[in-house]
Parts: C-alpha cells; structure tokens; sequence
C-alpha cells in the first residue's frame, strides 16, 4: 500500500490526474513518461475502429465507467483528439464527441504547421506530389479493381468550354480528379498523403485565377489519364501524370499565382 501511494503521488504531480484504485480494470499507461490521457486518447482511437465518419461516441459516463479514469484525464484526451481533427465535440443537451475519422483536410492543416517549423517550402510541397503521383497513376492502372476504376468514368468525356469558365464547376472537376486518383492506389497511407500534400497547396491557391487555356489543358489531361488508367496502361498513365504535374506547377510559376520560395503556411 505504501509503494502505490508513492506511485500515486509521483502521478498526481508529474501528470495531475487521479489514480483510482481499479485503473487495472480500464487502461494503463504504455510508458512510465506516458500520461494517463494520452493512453485514453490511444484507447478510445482503438475503440472507434471501424465506426463510420459522424458516429456519435459513448457518453463521458460510459468512457469514464469504460477507462476507469478521471474525468480530467478523459476530457484532456477528448481535446487532444479533437486537436488532431479526429473528433468534434458537439456543445449542449444531447452532445458529445462525435468521430471525424481520417480526413485529409485535417492531416493536411496538422502537416502544414509541422512543415512551417520545418521551414519546408511549396517547392518542396510540389516536387513530392510530382514523385508520388505518377507512380500512384501506374498502380491505379496496375491494380485494375474494376468497381473502383468505375469512379472515373465520369472524368472520360469530352471537354466541356462552358463549365471550364464556370469556377466552382472547373475547381469540383479539376481537384476531384486528382482525389479520385489517389483513392485507387490500393494503398490507403500513399493516398492519405498524396491528399494532404495536394490539400495544402490547393489551401494556398485558393482564389488563383488561371486562363481558360490553362483549364482547358488541364481537363484534357485528365481525360488522357483517366484512360490510360482505364485501360491498365501503367507506364502511359505514369508518363502522361508527371508530364501533367510538371506542366500544371510550370503554369502556375508563370501565373504568379504561387510562390514557391515561400514556407509553408500554417492554416
């Protein structure tokens, strides 16, 4: 009994979180520098595995019976979460922490404050996204799961001028395209990444304005590497992608609609 009133003690300074007496029934910290909360934000992430974005989490009353913890503990793990974008706190009667789930907007914000510390730069933003997209384009053509390739049929169509000059029709077709080719990896960390990477510049273009050339060339790229892709041409849709990423970051230099020298922002 008295070691574990040490042990209490040291906790109760060093972390500020009560020990109870049946922890052993809920979670216990990995690490001895670990705090309590981290562990229950660890528990609850493993909890909610599987659960679709916008399901409603357990009640505080049920974490707390569950993790068998303070509701000081629980609440820091709750914000903690909420902080990384995994979850949102819905206010007032009828509440509660409600899952976000993997979101690359989210990832994408946490990695440009990372990136801005770094003192990384949009150049080196786009030259990533000029090494990971071709090669995501070829495994896209190489996987050939069929349902899946399906999603871009919609972008194998003759151009359309009129909704080229219409902005949110031209910006829905022009970032969907390159979200959808990412999801068809078959390889949900590459496609995580490629998001967040193409997230963050496109934050940083927001309100760009490009010529209807430029657009036009754009879209007609697409549609060559959507068929490509399509037709499990690996190499070509390798090929066609960087010559399309290489010209797109070559049009937007001469636009002047991006500095490529500046660090990333934090948004």
């Amino acid at each position: 009994m008295a070691q574990y009133k040490t042990w209490e003690r040291v906790l109760n300074q060093h972390y500020g979180c009560k020990v109870l007496e049946n922890w052993g029934a809920g979670v216990t910290p990995s690490k001895s520098t670990e705090k309590v909360s981290e562990t229950v934000a660890r528990a609850i992430v493993r909890d909610s595995a599987g659960l679709e974005p916008g399901a409603r989490l357990s009640s505080e009353a049920m974490m707390l019976e569950r993790y068998k913890v303070s509701r000081g503990s629980l609440r820091e793990a709750l914000r903690f979460l909420e902080v990384q974008g995994l979850i949102a706190i819905k206010p007032g009667p009828g509440g509660g922490p409600i899952l976000i789930g993997p979101d690359v907007e989210s990832m994408a914000k946490m990695q440009s404050l990372h990136f801005h510390l770094m003192g990384a730069k949009y150049s080196d933003l786009v030259a990533a996204r000029v090494r990971l997209e071709p090669q995501i384009a070829r495994m896209a053509a190489t996987r050939q799961d069929r349902a899946a390739l399906e999603q871009l049929r919609p972008y194998v169509r003759e151009v359309d001028e009129s909704n080229i000059l219409i902005d949110a029709d031209y910006l829905r077709a022009a970032t969907g395209f390159h979200r959808v080719v990412c999801s068809l990896s078959g390889n949900s960390v590459l496609d995580m990444l490629a998001s967040s990477l193409n997230q963050i510049v496109l934050t940083r273009l927001r309100g760009a304005v490009f010529s209807d050339d430029m657009r036009h060339g754009i879209v007609c790229d697409h549609i060559a590497i959507a068929e490509a892709i399509l037709d499990g041409n690996g190499p070509l849709a390798e090929l066609l992608m960087r010559d399309h990423m290489s010209e797109y970051i070559s049009g937007v230099a001469e636009a002047n609609q991006m500095a490529f020298d500046d660090v990333v922002d934090w948004r």
